[in-house]
This record gives structure tokens, sequence and C-alpha cells, in this order.
């Protein structure tokens, strides 16, 4: 899930973190199997092994709750503006479509000195 939330994100701080989340999420799983599998040895006992794996599914869980560093929806949505802030760029806007259009000197005819 961690690399689907990295792709769809909208900012690439976002983006750097989840990718780098979704590594780490990896990284505790694969060690989290490490515990499980591994042999009861005269260096580790089966109640050590399983207090290792409890705490790296802690730290699992943790890294599936990092959220997000920007806002889920898109701040200039028209239906997010205030009411001022919405007349404010429609005023804009309308003053931009009433100026005069300049003709560029490319759409000019050429005069030439042909008689």
């Amino acid at each position: 899930m961690g690399r689907l939330r990295a792709r769809l994100a909208t900012n690439e701080v976002d983006r750097t973190v989840q990718s780098e989340v979704a590594t780490a999420f990896n990284a505790v799983e694969r060690a989290i199997r490490a515990c499980r599998q591994a042999e009861v040895g005269p260096n580790a006992s089966r109640a050590r092994l399983n207090r290792v794996a409890r705490d790296l599914a802690r730290v699992r869980s943790a890294l599936g709750n990092v959220g997000k560093v920007a806002p889920g929806y898109d701040l200039s949505d028209p239906d997010l503006m205030s009411e001022d802030e919405r007349a404010a760029e429609w005023r804009s806007r309308l003053e931009e479509s009433r100026r005069p259009v300049e003709a560029t000197p490319a759409s000019q005819p050429s005069v030439e000195g042909g008689d």
C-alpha cells in the first residue's frame, strides 16, 4: 500500500516520504519473517524471538500510520474558496477578457514599396 500512496502522492515530499516508508515497511516485514522462522539455539530463546517479533509488529503498525504532508484535497478548488476570493477571481478574469487584443507584428500585413 505504501508504494501506491507514493505513486498517487501529489506532493514531491509526500512521494519521497511514502516511498521511504514503504521500503522500511518491507524491511520490517522481512525481519518479522526471520524471527518467526528462526531456530531456537543456545543464544536465542523462543520467548525472546517472539518479543522481538512483537516489537517489530508495533513498528510495522506505526509505519502504516504515517500520514501525508500535503492535504488530500486540491487547494485551488473553487468550492473551497470563500465568496470574497471567488468574486475577486471572477473580476480579474472579467477584466482580462475585456482587454483589447493587441496585434502582433507577424499578424499585421506587410507594406512593401512595390508600385
